[in-house]
Parts: structure tokens; C-alpha cells; sequence
């Protein structure tokens, strides 16, 4: 068994109920969509325990829900089987999300409002693309451009590449909104909270 695949089972394992755990954490389809797609799919179908694979069997469409758990436990399935690094898997998911929120779909929200109105709505950003848990505002500086956040979830719904591919998510949103050399440091403060802290030009 690989070092990877034994992350996800120790994801898993750590959950109140594995992959029962949270079903109310949902992530939105168009990014559960963009890890199944990528994965190898005979490969997954015979390895994965069978709610997984009736995930990847029926991805979710874009606009529909998929639950967090589920898709979390593909990613880090997904960085043995397709990137090979946590990251590959973070370059990765940072180039999706500069082009997801770039869509046509999401520009609205993203590209056209600038940087510190963007921090003032990341909660209700955040709420596109996941229930179930929550982004706060906790310092921002009017004068400055810097951000406090933290996100808020069910004791130990993100592992640490999650949180650092949160970060790069973050990134991305800042960026696409018109910030320059954009910096996102995270801390674990508990098993339920992630802080980040970000600068920007």
C-alpha cells in the first residue's frame, strides 16, 4: 500500500464516521468534477471503497453538490495516482482555480470588484463553493492591503494539503481580482480552525 493511498485512509480514519463523517460539508461540483476527471479511472473503480467509486462513476455536474469528505479523500487519492507531489497537486489546483474564477461563469464575482471588496464578501465567496463550513473576515487593515482569515469546519474536515491548497485557492482569488505579488501564510490553530494570513501589492 502506498505512502499516499495510507494518507487517505488515515484522513478517513481520524473522521468521527469515515466517509459517513460531515454530510453536510458539500463542495460544489464543477471542482469535485476537475479530480475525477483527472484520475485514472480504471485504476480508482478498482481500488476505492464503493462510495468513492460511485462518485467518480456519477460525477456530480457543475452546478450540483458533491460532499466535502468524498472529494477530499480523492484528492489526496489523486496525488499518488495523477501528480505524483502535494505539490504538483497545489501548481495544479492553483492554474484551475485562476481559470475557474475567470470563467465566464464566476468573472462577476471575481475579477471585476478588486481586492479589498472582494475580502469584504469572501464569506459569501467562500459559500459558492462549499457548505457546511466557514470563512471569516478577522483583521483586515483599511489602510493597508492585508487580510486575517480563518476557516472555520467540523474538527478535521481539511488535511494539511487541503490547507495549503486552500491557500493557493486564495491566491487565486486575489489575483483574479486585480492584486499584485499576492503572499498567503497558514496556521492550524485547532483540529477546526485554519488561519491565513495574506499581503498583497
Amino acid at each position: 500500500m502506498s505512502e499516499v493511498r495510507s494518507e487517505m485512509e488515515r484522513y478517513l480514519e481520524a473522521l468521527p464516521d469515515g466517509l459517513d463523517s460531515y454530510p453536510q460539508c458539500l463542495i460544489k461540483g464543477v471542482i469535485a468534477r476537475m479530480v475525477i476527471e483527472r484520475l485514472p479511472r480504471n485504476r480508482a473503480l478498482s481500488e476505492l471503497p464503493q462510495p468513492l467509486r460511485h462518485l467518480v462513476e456519477f460525477a456530480p455536474l457543475p452546478t450540483e453538490w458533491a460532499p466535502e469528505v468524498h472529494t477530499t479523500a480523492l484528492i489526496l487519492y489523486s496525488v499518488q495516482t495523477v501528480y505524483g507531489s502535494i505539490d504538483s497537486f497545489v501548481r495544479r489546483a492553483y492554474e484551475d482555480n485562476v481559470a475557474l474564477l475567470d470563467s465566464m461563469t464566476y468573472r462577476l464575482l471575481f475579477r471585476l470588484v478588486g481586492p479589498r471588496r472582494l475580502i469584504e464578501h469572501a464569506p459569501s465567496r467562500w459559500a459558492v463553493f462549499h457548505r457546511g463550513s466557514e470563512l471569516v473576515v478577522t483583521e483586515r487593515a483599511r489602510s493597508s492591503n492585508r487580510v486575517v482569515l480563518q476557516l472555520r469546519t467540523p474538527p478535521k474536515l481539511f488535511p494539511p494539503v487541503l490547507a495549503h491548497t486552500h491557500s493557493s485557492s486564495f491566491r487565486a482569488a486575489l489575483e483574479c481580482a486585480g492584486a499584485k505579488n499576492v503572499r498567503i501564510e497558514f496556521t492550524q490553530k485547532d483540529s477546526s480552525t485554519i488561519e491565513y494570513r495574506g499581503w498583497w501589492d
